[in-house]
């Protein structure tokens, strides 16, 4: 009576599932399920790669405006110091021209100056040195700031030291020197008593600016 119940247990306890779908249904199940698992991979892998990509292509783009804003930087440094060079050589040309017409402008004044001096000497008198000094004249503050432009002018200054026999020779000197025309400003800057060759001659110098 035992062994009836002993054998229901076992085959209870060994009984089995039996599938009873075709293997070609089953394959196309495991195919779905595996197609699906490698379809969540490819698309973290192709969202990781599409990020790379933008992220690579945005560093690109920044290197590329920083290299052209760079050689911008380096082309109008460049023309700056062309245009400097230029100013300079420019600057130095009309300081030259500027200077050889001052020579030229001196030289004549000097000549005239010369003139108008030997003119003024009275007969009682004698010069024994003439010392000038030429310079572009200091515009006056009080100048038109809408001037022409040109060579600037020429101030000269002239010193004039000699002997006469008087004061009053002296004096006619100065007066000649005034009245010619040839100078703005005519100043005696000093005389004295002086012995030349045993004789008593009133020393002399005198300053005149045109």
């Amino acid at each position: 009576m035992n062994a009836a119940p002993a054998a229901t247990r076992a085959s209870a306890g060994s009984a089995t599932t039996i599938n009873l779908l075709p293997q070609s249904i089953r394959l196309r199940a495991v195919i779905r399920r595996r197609s699906r698992t490698w379809m969540a991979v490819l698309s973290v892998t192709a969202a990781a790669v599409l990020a790379a990509g933008q992220w690579s292509w945005q560093v690109t783009r920044d290197a590329a405006a920083q290299r052209k804003a760079l050689l911008t930087q380096r082309v109008r440094m460049r023309e700056s110091q062309r245009a400097a060079a230029a100013a300079q050589l420019r600057h130095d040309a009309l300081l030259r021209e500027e200077r050889a017409l001052l020579h030229l402008r001196t030289r004549d004044s000097c000549a005239a100056l010369l003139l108008a001096i030997a003119e003024a000497v009275p007969d009682e008198a004698v010069l024994r040195r003439v010392q000038w000094q030429a310079a572009a004249a200091v515009p006056s503050q009080r100048a038109p700031t809408s001037a022409p432009a040109g060579p600037p002018p020429v101030e000269t200054s002239v010193r004039i030291e000699g002997y006469a026999a008087s004061y009053e020779a002296v004096t006619r000197l100065l007066e000649r020197l005034s009245s010619g025309g040839a100078f703005r400003e005519v100043r005696l800057a000093g005389s004295g008593d002086e012995g030349l060759q045993g004789a008593r001659v009133t020393s002399f110098a005198v300053v005149v600016r045109r």
